[in-house]
């Protein structure tokens, strides 16, 4: 793990930046674990494979900042995995026959997307851009 701050992040707010290599035979369990340990502790949280991304606002930053990691994530990922379960959520589901499909859902998100939490309610990722990992 390695910490760092955003360039251009405000001194006040500032945006940190947790890096982590995917373990690819866990990649959304990782994720889980991180949020369960960080989840209460920050205004803007942001978590992924590689990042967990924190910020005590919303600052335009932090977005470019989450953005500029959920891409570098999709193609760290996309090495790891069979391109075809990267495209769709469905394809994700079926190569995890031992889970249900909304905890298959769930760990596709928490690994090709993201997931974004803002005053400690999960909120849909604001759309920049292509939203799949294709």
């Amino acid at each position: 793990m390695m910490t760092t701050l955003a360039s251009g992040s405000d001194r006040r707010y500032p945006v940190i930046v947790e890096r982590f290599e995917p373990d690819f035979a866990r990649l959304g369990e990782a994720v889980e674990e991180r949020l369960v340990q960080v989840s209460r502790i920050w205004h803007c949280l942001y978590l992924n494979p590689i990042v967990t991304i924190t910020c005590a606002i919303a600052s335009d930053e932090f977005y470019r900042t989450m953005e500029r990691h959920r891409r570098i994530c999709c193609r760290r990922v996309k090495q790891g995995v069979h391109p075809r379960t990267c495209r769709n959520a469905d394809a994700w589901s079926a190569s995890r026959p031992d889970e249900s499909r909304d905890e298959s859902i769930w760990n596709y998100s928490l690994v090709f997307k993201g997931i974004l939490f803002i005053d400690g309610k999960r909120k849909k990722l604001p759309y920049a851009g292509r939203q799949t990992c294709r």
